[in-house]
């Protein structure tokens, strides 16, 4: 019988045991483990597919509302099923199905994935409001996988790397945009953070003039670092998995970092989430510069000019120490690499 907490297992983990359910013409049919203390459970249909059984407070008499569906997810409301627990023993229950839409290794880990990090958003006894809500993000989430890339996977894999090795995690996520095309990485009251990386060997990198002329009483700090393709590297799912523990204590950071790669990786992030890359060689690299040590143009333009864009050499500018960072403090000792602090 599958139906024992699944404590601190990785759905995946616990997805994989689950056996194929007997096919029944006349309602979905669904093998399950029950989640945690209950009463939601992790489902396998019988394609193999995973789905989210979530078990709705009763609210009484009301209208039931309209599924949901997408190119890799479909929800629906109020389904009675089939819940296999032997061969020879199934009960019935009604449930919402959040239910992956391909059996694909890739999609189903990542649909488990963002699962696992929105149970806690649910509770034990979600009301009908709260599931709507946890429905309504996941659908944006989805949403955006069918929508164009808006960011390179170097772009977002360093921005994810800085978050991996940072200190408090959870600051830099809390301070992550979450539009691609926003002026900066990572916003916190009066400071922000620009990510910028290199796949050669000089530290050149574009800005655009408002990054590096900030609004009075605003301090920019540009993180630089090398971010080299390898096959024995680092890849991106990975690198999801490493920052994913570090916010779980917090279920709407955990669905910010996953909202933020589905807007940035858009069609492409089926690919984009096994490209890898020099994890070492990111980490002796990377450096932090105050934006007003780093080579730009004026603001004073010509008239008509608009939309500027230029490259900077950083090789001859001063990176900022440990001390700088910390006396700082905020979001730039945030994202102080976690080994660095450890060491002094």
């Amino acid at each position: 019988m599958m139906s024992h907490p699944v404590g601190r297992q990785r759905l995946a983990d616990v997805f994989e045991k689950l056996p194929l359910p007997t096919s029944n013409r006349d309602q979905p049919c669904f093998s399950s483990f029950l989640l945690e203390a209950g009463p939601h459970r992790l489902g396998k249909d019988t394609d193999g597919r995973p789905v989210l059984l979530v078990a709705t407070a009763s609210g009484g008499a009301r209208s039931r509302p309209a599924p949901i569906e997408l190119e890799h997810v479909r929800v629906q409301h109020d389904v009675r099923c089939l819940l296999w627990h032997s061969p020879a023993w199934s009960e019935e229950a009604t449930f919402t199905l959040i239910h992956c839409q391909a059996g694909d290794r890739t999609l189903r880990d990542y649909f488990l994935g963002v699962v696992e990090g929105v149970l806690p958003l649910l509770g034990s006894s979600p009301s009908e409001g709260r599931v709507h809500e946890v429905i309504d993000a996941l659908a944006e989430l989805f949403r955006s996988l069918m929508m164009p890339a808006r960011k390179s996977v170097q772009g977002l894999w360093a921005e994810l790397f800085l978050i991996a090795e940072a200190a408090d995690a959870c600051a830099l996520v809390a301070a992550w945009h979450v539009i691609p095309g926003e002026v900066y990485d990572f916003s916190a009251s009066s400071q922000r953070l620009e990510v910028k990386s290199a796949s050669g060997e000089e530290r050149n990198h574009y800005f655009t003039l408002e990054q590096l002329h900030p609004p009075a009483g605003t301090r920019v700090l540009v993180a630089s670092l090398f971010v080299k393709r390898a096959g024995g590297g680092q890849s991106l799912a990975e690198l999801l998995d490493r920052v994913r523990p570090r916010v779980t204590g917090d279920p709407n950071l955990f669905l910010q970092v996953d909202r933020v790669v589905a807007a940035s990786l858009g069609q492409s992030w089926r690919n984009a989430l096994d490209d890898r890359f020099d994890c070492e060689r990111a980490q002796e690299s990377l450096h932090f510069y105050d934006a007003q040590s780093i080579p730009r143009i004026g603001q004073n333009l010509p008239p008509g000019v608009s939309d500027v864009r230029f490259k900077s050499d950083l090789t001859k500018a001063t990176p900022l120490g440990i001390v700088a960072l910390r006396e700082a403090g905020g979001l730039f000792q945030a994202v102080l690499p976690l080994r660095v602090v450890r060491r002094v």
